[in-house]
């Protein structure tokens, strides 16, 4: 991958230029800025000014894959292009009504997050992409659970069919969740508190076995656990308190500060885990 403005603007003058202004072409593009960290601004705002006339002639101008790879483009470089927003989340809208069968997994996981990344509320597009796929949730692979997951999460929406769906399909594929795919579920399940005890068992039995958690992905757990506490007493706080023993040397001071937080904060005196703590607190 060679970041090349150039190249990418001469491949989507013709496109922006055009009456049609082709929308797959200007998606690709913004799409592969994204995937290329290009942050070429006047190109993008080029792209931008491409994609609205069509967008506000008729909002399904573009397919659903074409909004959803220029949602999470611009979303990734994180360019909040307020106008494009609105009219991406409005045919987005409006093509889930018409057809939502012509969103895929992954479409409709990245449209959800890039809305969570501009933190853009359109609660009926939420409702709209919640409604489609929960009957397709077998679809989902485990990021988009943990995108869409976060997203809602993030943008405070308590949606328990939809997290309920998220929790049913993540338990029968756990063993293919990363660190990160674990932590961040974990985590929007806390914020949003919906308790499915044997998702969190699922979870724990995950937590046990990955040798990939980073710092941040149990500082994650170690704060979910804490949320949890008062309405969940199953094997989460052993496993958790087993990965951080095994990456303690890693940790920052705000790994540790906050990890001891969470454990404190449920009255938990994990002594082999604190004085673990207290030691590489010493050595920082």
């Amino acid at each position: 991958k060679f970041p090349d403005a150039p190249l990418l603007a001469a491949l989507a003058s013709p496109a922006i230029s055009s009456r049609a202004a082709y929308a797959p072409v200007l998606a690709s593009i913004a799409w592969s800025c994204a995937t290329m960290q290009l942050t070429d601004v006047p190109l993008l705002s080029l792209i931008s000014a491409g994609a609205l006339p069509p967008m506000s002639r008729s909002p399904c101008a573009f397919p659903a894959r074409g909004l959803a790879n220029m949602s999470w483009a611009y979303a990734t470089l994180m360019i909040a292009d307020l106008p494009l927003m609105t009219a991406i989340s409005a045919g987005a809208h409006q093509s889930l009504t018409r057809a939502p069968r012509s969103f895929n997994a992954q479409a409709l996981a990245n449209i959800a997050w890039s809305l969570a990344v501009w933190a853009f509320r359109d609660y009926p597009l939420l409702h709209a992409i919640s409604a489609a796929s929960r009957p397709r949730i077998a679809d989902f692979l485990p990021q988009n659970l943990g995108n869409i997951a976060w997203a809602f999460a993030q943008l405070h929406l308590r949606d328990v069919p939809l997290f309920q769906a998220i929790a049913e399909r993540s338990i029968k594929i756990i063993h293919e969740f990363k660190g990160q795919e674990i932590s961040k579920t974990a985590w929007s399940f806390a914020v949003v508190a919906v308790q499915v005890d044997p998702f969190w068992d699922a979870i724990a039995s995950a937590a046990s076995r990955r040798l990939d958690f980073e710092p941040q992905h149990i500082t994650d757990l170690a704060w979910s656990y804490a949320k949890l506490s008062c309405s969940y007493d199953g094997p989460l706080r052993d496993a958790l308190s087993a990965a951080a023993m095994r990456t303690i040397s890693q940790f920052d001071a705000r790994h540790l500060t906050n990890t001891a937080w969470a454990f404190a904060r449920v009255g938990d005196s994990d002594t082999p885990l604190m004085n673990a703590i207290a030691a590489a607190a010493m050595n920082l």
